[in-house]
């Protein structure tokens, strides 16, 4: 971690991580721009995806 292209890759993966709202915390999912938190149990994770491929809710605009 101490040489300049490791420290250049690791703050161009934190500014795209800032870029899309990921600032802190793992992991972290994007379901058709939908941001989801944590570690949802399988059941709810099969929901949203679900419910986004067959269209229950809006999606959100992409990042």
């Amino acid at each position: 971690l101490d040489s300049e292209p490791t420290k250049a890759a690791v703050a161009a993966h934190k500014q795209a991580c800032t870029a899309l709202g990921v600032e802190r915390g793992t992991p972290v999912y994007f379901i058709n721009g939908r941001k989801l938190l944590g570690a949802p149990k399988t059941e709810a994770m099969r929901y949203v995806i679900e419910v986004e491929i067959f269209g229950g809710f809006e999606a959100l605009p992409k990042p």
